[in-house]
């Protein structure tokens, strides 16, 4: 396994074409009303990704061993893939 930066075990990368911005997730309750809204790649953002795009096994193990984040924007004029630092 090869180990990332501050000893994280897992990399949650997002990916972007050209000028796309990342966009937000809304929590809705059981009416329908918005309670809460996440910026793509938040930590709050991730944390409702991973209940629903991996198993609990994987989710507590990502939360116990923690992750880096970062940023993939695709410049189709440049043919090239550049790396952006995630802040948020």
């Amino acid at each position: 396994m090869t180990h990332l930066s501050h000893g994280f075990r897992y990399l949650i990368v997002g990916i972007k074409y050209h000028k796309s911005t990342y966009g937000w997730i809304y929590i809705k309750d059981t009416e329908g009303s918005v309670v809460a809204k996440y910026k793509q790649m938040s930590k709050e953002w991730i944390a409702e990704k991973l209940k629903t795009q991996v198993s609990k096994r994987l989710r507590k193990d990502i939360q116990d061993h923690g992750y880096e984040k970062i940023g993939l924007r695709y410049y189709p004029d440049l043919d090239k893939m550049i790396m952006e630092y995630i802040t948020w």
